[in-house]
This record gives structure tokens, sequence and C-alpha cells, in this order.
């Protein structure tokens, strides 16, 4: 019995061939967590629906726009999405891990550190809009918590589930 229990508790920390470390967001519809290739060394960031959410075909949509959005840009200041998957057990976007916190809980931690990164914030926020409307995408969703800023000013945005 206590071999059924591990393979219970194993099975919840895997999705499709990924297993959860650790959660990085919470939303209403949706958590992010951090994953691991299973047999292998990759690391990503999983968006993953919550299976309330995958009853409603909004929420559904949403996502698989972000995934259209994340297939029609590349650029280094924008998140890279990798695949978007919806089978009846799991809907989820797998993506590049960028470990660096979102620029709101900076500006509430550390002011000054973003002052100082400021003009670098700017010109790279710019240019991957700019690069998104080349592709005729806008964004629409731009605000501190859809940006990530690394310690040495590297830029992504990130959440393209509303772009139209």
């Amino acid at each position: 019995m206590a071999e059924k229990e591990t393979t219970e508790t194993e099975n919840d920390k895997l999705v499709d061939e990924y297993e959860l470390v650790s959660m990085i967001a919470d939303g209403t519809s949706t958590q992010i967590w951090e994953v691991k290739e299973q047999g292998g060394s990759n690391t990503f960031a999983m968006k993953r629906m919550l299976p309330e959410a995958m009853k409603k075909p909004e929420v559904v949509a949403t996502m698989k726009l972000e995934a259209k959005v994340g297939a029609a840009v590349d650029h280094p200041n924008l998140i890279q999405l990798h695949k978007f998957i919806k089978n009846k057990k799991n809907c989820y976007l797998l993506m590049d891990y960028f470990r660096a916190p979102n620029l709101r809980s900076q500006i509430s931690s550390d002011r000054r550190s973003v002052q100082n990164r400021l003009r670098k914030l700017i010109e790279s926020a710019a240019m991957a809009l700019g690069h998104m409307h080349e592709k005729g995408w806008v964004h629409k969703d731009i605000k501190p918590e859809n940006i990530l800023i690394s310690k040495s000013s590297e830029v992504k945005i990130i959440d393209f589930g509303l772009a139209v």
C-alpha cells in the first residue's frame, strides 16, 4: 500500500513528460511552474491551466491565442514559447524559464536598483513591442507584472493572452 501512495504522489508531480519542480505564480485560472524534462536536464516554465478553467472555452481560447502569438514572434526580449498542449487531462504552455522577478515586485523591494536600470528596461521593452508590431501583433497587457528584469538588466516581456 505504501508503494501506491508513492506512485500517486509521483504522478501528482508529473504533467506528461515534465516533472513539477516548484510553483512560481498562482492565478485564478492558471499556475506557473518551474518544470524539468523527465529524464533530462532541461528546465522550462509551464503555464498550466487549472482543471476548472479547462471547462471554460473562453479561457482555453485565451491560452491558444497566447500560443499563436508566441509562435509568431521571436525576439530576445520576448519570452520564448516552445509548445502548447491540450488533451483531456492537461492544458499548458511550455516556455523558457527566465529566472528573474517581475518589475512590480522589484519596484516594491528595490526601487533604486530599478531606477538605475530604467534606460535599459525601456529600450528593451520598446524593441520587443516593436518586433511584435512588425509581426502584426499588439500586446495589450503591458504592466509591471508582465515584465521580467534580471539584475544584469536582461528584460523579457511575458503573457501574450490579450494580444490582438
